[in-house]
């Protein structure tokens, strides 16, 4: 069971037509996280997966249960995989893959109802809380109603990181 999946990262036509729905981001973003991961296969791991051809390549896990892994290969393509495929990596990581495992793992570490900074390019950062978290991203509440639909690498715990009880960012 290998299916590529392609990460949120451009907007599709459908997207500037109308406003997404929290359904249709969740759905983008991979859907909700319902289990923890496998203890060997923590998110932002480096891991090895074979290919079709018998060859090995390197990538990070994102998110992962019992049974499925989706694996970040390059360029924000995520592969689909059975967790029994793949094995932890050991030795030396490449610079592209050891900036997106950080990335993951700093994503791992928040939690629901969270304060955290949402990277913009059209706002900077903006302060916002983590709603709701899925495979790729999280749906995170900013300017008191509005819901953004954030990949994992846009998010950032706030300084006064913790628990914000809903009352707003910091």
């Amino acid at each position: 069971m290998v299916r590529k999946v392609f990460l949120p990262l451009s907007q599709r036509l459908a997207d500037t037509l109308e406003t997404p729905t929290v359904d249709a981001m969740r759905t983008r973003l991979g859907g909700r996280i319902a289990v923890a991961p496998p203890a060997s296969l923590l998110p932002g791991s480096v891991v090895v997966l074979p290919t079709a051809s018998g060859t090995e390549r390197l990538g990070v896990m994102v998110a992962c249960d019992e049974r499925t892994a989706h694996v970040y290969l390059e360029r924000g393509i995520v592969k689909r995989t059975s967790t029994d495929s793949i094995t932890p990596f050991s030795g030396d990581v490449p610079a592209d893959l050891a900036i997106i495992a950080r990335q993951v793992r700093i994503f791992a570490s928040l939690v629901e109802g969270q304060d955290v900074l949402v990277e913009r390019e059209d706002k900077g950062t903006q302060p916002g809380i983590l709603r709701e978290k899925c495979r790729y991203g999280a749906l995170v509440e900013v300017e008191g109603s509005k819901m953004l639909g954030v990949g994992f690498g846009k998010l950032w715990p706030s300084a006064g990181a913790g628990q914000s009880g809903g009352t707003g960012a910091n």
